[in-house]
């Protein structure tokens, strides 16, 4: 739309610029049947295209305040979202006092019972499969020996010379030097 009003005001500027150019000032032109005068044509020009330049500079007005106001919305709406976060933390999501911040608190639903027995299928098998035990099994769960340090080698058998602290059951505490800080073959 702003290009077609930009294409009508170069064409009326055109016009107005021709006639004043090539009409005699003190020449009548027969327009719509009517004799006018060609001053008094030129200033009916000059009023219609006086009228743009408000228009343009209001167009370009709005379009910098909307520019801005989208770009503050979106700081607000930044900052109303962790608000929110906030509250939700300190609140609880079923807080009745988010209302009066404009947020619906929301309850927990229960879940429906095909749902609660999928979910206790789903933790049985993840116990299984990660060996994590209740703290009634854990209780049952005993070690001898004492935790200590031992370091092994790439193939996995214990370094002779470097047990530290007490021994696990089986190992025997051999003191020896520690080897060098670099690896081999290097």
């Amino acid at each position: 739309m702003a290009n077609g009003n930009a294409m009508q005001q170069q064409k009326l500027q055109q016009v107005r610029d021709a006639a004043a150019k090539y009409l005699p000032a003190t020449a009548e032109v027969l327009l719509g049947g009517q004799s006018v005068k060609v001053p008094d044509m030129l200033s009916v020009l000059d009023a219609a295209l006086a009228t743009y330049a408000p228009v343009t500079a209001a167009r370009s007005t709005l379009k910098q305040t909307q520019a801005d106001r989208t770009q503050k919305v979106a700081a607000a709406r930044q900052e109303v979202a962790q608000l929110k976060a906030y509250l939700l933390v300190a609140w609880g999501k079923d807080s009745q006092q988010l209302a009066a911040f404009g947020f619906e608190p929301k309850a927990r639903t229960p879940l429906t019972s095909e749902k609660n027995t999928l979910k206790a299928a789903k933790a049985v098998l993840t116990r299984k499969a990660r060996g994590t035990k209740g703290s009634q099994q854990k209780l049952e769960v005993t070690a001898q020996g004492q935790p200590g340090l031992v370091l092994v080698d790439a193939s996995g058998t214990p370094m002779p010379g470097v047990l530290k602290g007490p021994s696990a059951p089986g190992l025997t505490n051999v003191t020896a030097t520690a080897p060098s800080s670099t690896p081999s073959g290097k």
